[in-house]
């Protein structure tokens, strides 16, 4: 399931301009160590590449640094931008459009007994929206 679609940022007056939004990375990170995602990696995307339907063996929870993507699963997608935070199942087929300037995100993979033993034939679950009040604001 795709859940977390809210913004991650730091105090400060609620914006929909991307450019002046500031993002904690430091306090994602240390999120993602809490919740059990030991990898943590960057990710950068060309501009409009498209990744088309595929599954990953891990969970992922990823914060939008740069640009902006779609991300969709089955009929559902989410457009993601700078500050969005979300969170994707293991196994849940998907796929990723990024915008004309690319995207570059924060990224923690978390790999379980379950989620390695799990083939890509999982049902597909639907997405959910993390409420904002769930981050610093």
């Amino acid at each position: 399931m795709i859940a977390g679609v809210g913004r991650y940022r730091r105090a400060g007056p609620w914006t929909l301009e991307p450019e002046e939004i500031s993002v904690d990375t430091t306090q994602f990170t240390r999120e993602l160590g809490e919740l059990g995602f030991a990898e943590v990696l960057t990710r950068s995307w060309p501009a409009n590449q498209f990744v088309d339907t595929h599954t990953h063996p891990f969970e992922v929870r990823a914060l939008v640094l740069d640009g902006e993507l779609v991300l969709t699963c089955g009929s559902e997608s989410r457009s993601l931008r700078v500050g969005d935070v979300f969170t994707l199942d293991a196994q849940i087929p998907h796929t990723e459009q990024y915008g004309p300037n690319g995207a570059t995100y924060l990224v923690g993979r978390k790999y379980t007994p379950a989620t390695k033993l799990l083939t890509s034939s999982s049902s597909l679950a639907p997405m959910a929206i993390e409420t904002p009040a769930m981050f610093a604001i």
